[in-house]
């Protein structure tokens, strides 16, 4: 079993232990005391263990998960002393994996970019480069994406923030059924289920355009149609579009 320690206990990390934890498959898992109360209800409520200090943490881990804000990553890398070929994953937003790796010369290099959905199985992770550990860590974590190069994580990426993005839309449904007379618990019942059905198809029906997929739902004359000619007459959905842009370039100014 691979001993993955976490260098900062954090939103992500929370999440990242909470699905870890729910797998059999899941490492063995070091908490570093940054964020020392986040860190301790952690070790609580999972039977883990907070080590002395980071230095600690580095030592008794074959692999090294970086989960501090940005700011401070590279000052926190620099202060540590890194064994040969120990692997060190950045899931650290913006940060290059060449500033990483000349902090740490010593180390395999890893980006990685999970989102909180982790915690049940659900997190598409994005990885670069490809990593037999890495991507073995992550697996549990629900599915891993490789790619070629740092541009392309980048891209990656957006989906991410989309994801993000999809808990408003959905509680514009969600807030129009209550309006309606649903009770809150079906209303968001029904739009969070409907949201994973059509990711799900989406997902195992990836050599269908989407487009498609829409046209053969949304047909002439129904409930469907008219909502989405709603949408496009006000340009919301090219508006979505320009936000994934807008996400784009702000990821690679970063």
């Amino acid at each position: 079993m691979t001993t993955l320690g976490i260098l900062g206990i954090g939103h992500l990390s929370e999440h990242l232990v909470a699905g870890w934890m729910r797998s059999a498959d899941a490492p063995e898992l070091l908490l570093s005391p940054r964020n020392a109360e986040k860190a301790q209800a952690l070790a609580e409520r999972y039977g883990l263990r907070v080590v002395a200090n980071n230095q600690a943490l580095v030592d008794q881990s074959e692999a090294v998960l970086l989960s501090v804000r940005p700011w401070h990553a590279l000052e926190v890398v620099n202060s540590l002393s890194w064994a040969p070929g120990q692997t060190l994953i950045s899931a650290v937003a913006g940060l290059p994996l060449a500033d990483v790796q000349a902090a740490a010369p010593q180390t395999k290099v890893t980006r990685v970019m999970p989102i909180i959905a982790a915690a049940v199985g659900e997190s598409p992770t994005t990885l670069y480069p490809e990593d037999t550990l890495t991507r073995a860590l992550f697996a549990p974590l629900g599915p891993v994406a490789a790619v070629p190069d740092e541009a392309r994580f980048d891209a990656a990426n957006i989906a991410h923030c989309y994801y993000g993005c999809l808990y408003a839309l959905m509680e514009q449904a969600e807030t129009v059924m209550a309006e309606a007379g649903l009770d809150p618990a079906s209303a968001r019942l029904l739009a969070s289920q409907a949201t994973r059905a059509a990711a799900t198809m989406a997902r195992d029906h990836h050599r269908e355009p989407l487009d498609e997929t829409t046209a053969a739902i949304a047909t002439e004359g129904s409930f469907t149609k008219l909502g989405l000619d709603h949408l496009q007459q006000r340009e919301a959905l090219s508006a979505w579009a320009e936000a994934c842009r807008v996400i784009h370039r702000a990821i690679r100014e970063a």
